[in-house]
């Protein structure tokens, strides 16, 4: 769990493709059964619950925790239901931004 959240938090700072690349690991490492797909799921709940801490440091961390929600939801690796419980994780605020980032990028 803090595999995951260690990973998609150091590659924040990276440049996209380095993000997408990060996101694409963890999504092999839960769909080669690697990691259980319940451990991907608490380690992004992990990066979730800290996102506010996060948002100081990184300005767009809600953007790019966006995309890896993205990314993780097109492979399978969590369950829509995610987008749902985004209010208890994150608050009303940042969980409306996300769902909305979130949707746009899902319907490109």
């Amino acid at each position: 769990m803090q595999l995951i959240k260690r990973l998609l938090t150091a590659a924040m700072d990276k440049p996209e493709a380095d993000q997408d690349k990060a996101a694409s690991l963890v999504s092999s490492l839960c769909v080669r059964g690697v990691v259980s797909e319940n451990d991907c799921e608490a380690g992004l709940e992990l990066l979730l619950k800290s996102l506010s801490d996060i948002t100081i440091d990184v300005p767009k961390a809600v953007d790019y925790v966006s995309r890896f929600i993205e990314h993780f939801l097109e492979d399978k690796v969590v369950p829509e239901a995610l987008l749902q419980s985004l209010q208890l994780l994150v608050g009303a605020e940042m969980s409306s931004q996300i769902n909305s980032k979130v949707r746009v990028i899902l319907s490109q």
